[in-house]
């Protein structure tokens, strides 16, 4: 076996299909209607494995997305280098990546087909309603932002960028976070009104 081998398997598992996120995700919902079905006495076992492949299908699709607009506008902003890595050694391609969203959206469409006969259109609509919101994940807008991306978007210095952001964040403008390595400035008034919830608050 190549070294190439681990390497790809690495990527497309453990980064981008990230099974042990992703699978979760697209449980939870599925789990909601199973219990009410089960409760209403309409429970269908069949039905919650076509609902839990076409849930992961559509989350994976929007991932896939999200991830292909980073690589895209942001390559080294990337909170995984292997992926930046990948991009640059020819290992990983943006058409690859665009080839496993199309694959996942074929794939969800008999899925939609088997829910449009047995529970009409409203299933169907319930179902393009995910769709919709799993690629609003990577289109924005986002109620945060990051030292890369203003280096990116206004082409400036990390230091520039840096203090353009931490001025923001000392005026109360911005909440400053640290998550994993990387600081992120969070708009709460957008963070509230796109999630509904109360936003994170500023590190001390």
């Amino acid at each position: 076996m190549s070294r190439a081998t681990p390497k790809r398997r690495h990527i497309w598992v453990d980064l981008l299909l990230y099974p042990t996120h992703t699978l979760p995700i697209a449980a939870a919902p599925v789990m909601v209607g199973a219990a009410l079905a089960a409760r209403d006495h309409v429970f269908a076992p069949f039905a919650v494995v076509l609902a839990f492949l076409g849930s992961w299908l559509i989350h994976l699709a929007g991932l896939f997305t999200d991830t292909h607009e980073l690589l895209r506008r942001y390559p080294q902003a990337v909170e995984h280098p292997d992926l930046t890595n990948a991009l640059q050694d020819g290992s990983l391609t943006l058409g690859q990546i665009r080839i496993a969203i199309a694959a996942c959206l074929v794939l969800t469409a008999p899925v939609a087909v088997c829910f449009l006969v047995v529970g009409g259109v409203p299933a169907l609509v319930l179902g393009l309603i995910g769709v919709v919101a799993s690629f609003g994940y990577s289109a924005g807008p986002h109620p945060y932002t990051k030292i890369d991306f203003v280096m990116s978007d206004l082409r400036v210095s990390r230091l520039t960028a840096t203090n353009y952001l931490d001025a923001l964040a000392a005026t109360g403008f911005l909440a400053k976070r640290r998550i994993g390595r990387s600081n992120y400035y969070i708009n709460r008034p957008l963070f509230q009104i796109l999630s509904g919830e109360e936003p994170p608050a500023a590190d001390e």
